[in-house]
């Protein structure tokens, strides 16, 4: 297998390239791609020590600055060149092997945190890497990864492969085109949480990148000398006038790209660099029967991050100040929890899937199936908020029900949900164009009009006349404020 695995590599690499370089320690206080890309990756190490492994270490560069930071950990690595894997062996306290990543020789969860740093776009296989890597990772263990998603339609690896024939990555370094929404999908379809992610190499970068690999690829020349006369990538070797030269153009360029990154670290638009921690915890999701992610939890595209937003501000604005509130369908981090806790007493967020971490100090979430009763005594809330949650729901009539026996009398339910205009709009929005999310739409069990969720509360024991309903969102959404009794209460203050 390992045989295999380079002569797929040196196909897509006719240059030849010394791999024993990265084996000096990064320069974490330096402007530069490689101190950025550990400093992302280390809030991902395991707290109290545990046992780190690195795929496709080279010269152990990663796990000797590693072996600074977090003296506890076990530090582990492996790489298909020995050469690279005898440099990486010179560091203490890491322990370093020859091997292959599609087929690793470690026991099933062996290992806390599992890192990967420019290492998939080598990997002809990615979906076999990455079973090998959760195969080994322990439950709740994580796998922090740096991806170049040189696969982006629009990026210019993206345009110049695609209009011109050209691909300067496939001949210099044997890169294979990866694409982000398509390594997400593959996390999320098995269940696996995306914790955090960052994004780099932007406009600028992306041509700094492009035009030296695309010099390099018109001369074997020009590549062998810079990676043998480069000291800023591989330690003491000799350095003439032009490897100093070679020194500085790279310190200038990294300079300006590690400052675009990390202006720009949260746009995804543009970026090829992927900056991610998935965890191994499987999620049953948010939604009753489908499992999955929570919405709002991960893979949302800028458009349903920008229309959450709005649904955000219908209910803060309707909220009064010190009381205790219910949010049902909270997402995984309890986002709107999380933005009322300085204005109300207490809140409770309920979901399939929650983090262990608090939203806020006077903020708890619960795992909870929404459409089913809940262990909460009854007339314990003042407010309750559900934001674009019964649409999900198998059993919409024992959600209305639970909502009522919990809400104190004189509070007030306030809940949102798309309205039935708003169905081929984000059919076609998440089916066709792909800019909302695939999973949360063909989650839909039904779209609701006015009259069809007033009559869902009325037979939950709402009065008619307590129930407002009305349109925003240009009417494709559909916003409910309900009171429990008829009287005033909350009223005045919600209106």
């Amino acid at each position: 297998m390992v045989e295999a695995v380079e002569q797929t590599h040196s196909e897509r690499s006719p240059i030849s390239v010394r791999q024993d370089w990265g084996s000096e320690a990064i320069q974490v206080a330096r402007w530069d791609l490689p101190a950025l890309k550990f400093e992302w990756v280390r809030s991902a190490m395991p707290c109290g020590g545990g046992r780190v492994l690195e795929i496709g270490c080279n010269g152990g560069r990663f796990l000797k600055t590693l072996r600074r930071y977090f003296p506890g950990l076990e530090l582990f690595g492996i790489d298909i060149d020995a050469l690279a894997v005898q440099k990486a062996a010179e560091g203490e306290g890491v322990m370093v092997c020859v091997g292959d990543g599609l087929r690793l020789p470690f026991a099933d969860e062996s290992f806390d945190c599992i890192v990967v740093l420019d290492y998939l776009e080598h990997v002809p296989n990615v979906g076999m890497a990455l079973q090998e890597i959760f195969r080994c990772l322990k439950k709740n263990g994580r796998l922090a990864a740096f991806i170049p998603c040189e696969g982006q339609p629009l990026s210019v690896y993206g345009l110049f492969r695609r209009l011109l024939k050209i691909d300067v990555k496939a001949g210099t370094c044997g890169h294979y085109p990866l694409r982000r929404e398509l390594l997400k999908r593959w996390f999320i379809e098995r269940n696996y949480r995306i914790s955090s992610e960052s994004f780099s190499y932007h406009l600028l970068g992306q041509w700094m990148d492009f035009g030296f690999f695309w010099m390099v690829s018109k001369s074997k020349s020009l590549s062998r000398w810079w990676w043998e006369q480069n000291s800023f990538y591989r330690e003491n070797c000799k350095t003439g006038v032009f490897g100093r030269i070679a020194k500085i153009v790279v310190l200038v360029a990294n300079g300006l790209c590690y400052w675009e990154s990390r202006l720009l670290k949260r746009v995804r638009a543009g970026s090829i660099g992927w900056h991610v921690v998935i965890s191994k915890t499987p999620e049953v999701g948010v939604f009753p029967e489908g499992g999955g992610t929570s919405y709002g939890q991960t893979g949302e595209s800028w458009l349903d991050r920008l229309l959450c937003r709005w649904r955000y501000r219908q209910i803060v604005r309707r909220v009064p100040r010190d009381v205790a509130v219910l949010d049902l369908g909270c997402g995984y981090r309890g986002n709107l929890l999380k933005t009322l806790s300085r204005r109300i007493r207490e809140g409770l967020g309920l979901d399939q899937s929650v983090s262990e971490i608090p939203a806020a100090p006077n903020v708890k979430l619960m795992r909870c199936r929404i459409d089913s009763p809940w262990e909460l005594k009854d007339e314990s809330f003042d407010v309750i908020t559900s934001l674009a949650l019964v649409e999900h729901l198998e059993r919409p009539d024992v959600f209305f029900s639970e909502c009522y026996r919990v809400l104190r009398p004189g509070g007030c339910l306030l809940m949102t949900t798309p309205s039935k205009m708003a169905k081929p709009v984000l059919e076609f929005l998440a089916f066709r164009l792909g800019i909302i999310s695939r999973k949360e739409i063909a989650d839909h069990k039904r779209y609701y009009n006015s009259t069809e969720l007033v009559e869902g509360l009325r037979r939950a024991g709402f009065a008619e006349e307590d129930i407002q309903v009305t349109r925003f969102q240009c009417g494709f959404n559909l916003m409910a404020v309900v009171w429990k009794r008829k009287g005033r209460g909350l009223r005045e203050e919600v209106a």
